[in-house]
């Protein structure tokens, strides 16, 4: 009977003993660099949509406080405020701001105590940042249509705040919540914007995890030259 070469491996057959560590081929590297990165990815994604959300929730928090310590201050018998005003985009950001902050920080949580789950959940994963992206989309295009001069943003902005606000003895200060408001709106923008950015570059990712996955099968399932062609021409 013909002596069986050391180091060959009939077609088929595992490349290598399994009482031995199978040495890293440069498929497995590049999936294992790949998971890495989806990691990273969806943290960066979750991190940053924390840092935004506090940033508006922060901003909201102080305008809806301001609004609610003096809209029965009058000045010149006249309310500093429009007596009927809108103040359902106000509440709505803040609102949003805070839902999104508690779930960005749960799913945070979840990530770092059981992320193994989480990374083989795509299709939630997909889910939640659609829902996430559709959200935001419509709270900001709101909050930004509704800024008329009834809203608390729009009368903040407007020349009769202006006016008020030199007989107000520094109790607002509507020149200054004319801006915050327009920085929560602009992180909103940002938020909803880097939500997409983020989903795409997940998706073509994940996608690529996917492809290299499946080759490292296809290897190990047809041997060693297979492998080796494959490794070489990917």
């Amino acid at each position: 009977m013909k002596p069986v070469a050391a180091g060959y491996s009939p077609l088929g057959a595992q490349r290598y003993p399994h009482d031995l560590a199978e040495p890293p081929s440069q498929l497995q590297q590049e999936i294992t660099t790949s998971k890495k990165r989806i990691r990273a990815v969806r943290l960066l994604s979750r991190a940053s949509s924390v840092i935004f959300n506090s940033v508006v929730f922060t901003i909201m928090a102080f305008v809806t406080s301001v609004f609610l310590s003096t809209r029965t201050d009058k000045v010149s018998s006249r309310n500093v405020w429009p007596a009927e005003g809108k103040t359902w985009p106000t509440y709505m950001l803040l609102a949003a701001s805070l839902i999104t902050l508690v779930i960005e920080i749960s799913v945070l949580c979840f990530y770092w105590f059981s992320f193994y789950r989480a990374e083989r959940s795509w299709k939630l994963v997909l889910v939640q940042h659609v829902a996430h992206f559709s959200m935001w989309l419509v709270v900001t295009f709101l909050y930004r249509y509704e800024k008329r001069l009834k809203d608390v943003w729009g009368w903040s902005c407007s020349d009769i705040a202006k006016t008020l606000q030199k007989d107000l003895n520094g109790s607002v200060n509507f020149e200054k919540l004319c801006d915050l408001q327009e920085v929560s709106w602009i992180f909103s923008i940002i938020e909803t914007v880097a939500k997409v950015l983020f989903s795409i570059v997940y998706f073509i990712m994940y996608r690529r995890t996917k492809t290299v996955e499946s080759k490292l099968k296809l290897a190990d399932g047809l041997g060693d030259g297979v492998s080796q062609l494959l490794q070489a021409a990917f």
